[in-house]
């Protein structure tokens, strides 16, 4: 059941991509997921099997969901996310995006630790988790900007 349900995040966001492909710039697009994939997946291994802080399952169904968070996931929904909050007009909306985001990533990764996929005993820790998620998600909107004014300049 882990599995399928992350299986079926994936499809859900690959869609999702798909069908809002017209609307985004791909390069904004896949530098951001390239980005977020590469930072999300390093840092994280870093943390749970270099430090220690916690610890990732053994057993496979686990694995290959912690895996999909973290290379498909993570970065599609941040990329989704962060290319609707540039196409959004209204004030309400970019609040609304914000919002969503921040409770699905919450989300994530409170079904992260339930489901044990990611294990520790500490709160502090999931604590710690979701403040590097949020970012991670708001550091996009910072390497956007900058990723703009060197395509801008060259």
């Amino acid at each position: 059941m882990i599995i399928s349900l992350y299986v079926s995040l994936c499809w859900i966001l690959v869609a999702t991509s798909a069908v809002l492909k017209s609307k985004f710039s791909n390069q904004e697009f896949s530098f951001i997921c390239l980005l977020v994939a590469f930072i999300d997946t390093n840092l994280y291994y870093l943390f749970g099997e270099t430090f220690h802080f916690f610890e990732i399952s053994k057993n496979p169904l686990n694995y290959v969901s912690f895996s999909l968070i973290q290379s498909i996931i993570i970065p599609l929904f941040i990329a989704i996310m962060i290319n609707l909050w540039q196409l959004a007009s209204s004030v309400s909306t970019k609040v609304s995006i914000h919002a969503g985001s921040i409770i699905f990533l919450i989300g994530m990764e409170t079904l992260s630790l339930l489901l044990k996929i990611v294990i520790y005993s500490e709160i502090k820790i999931l604590c710690w988790l979701i403040v590097y998620r949020l970012l991670l998600f708001y550091m996009q909107f910072v390497t956007i900007s900058y990723f703009r004014r060197m395509c801008n300049h060259s």
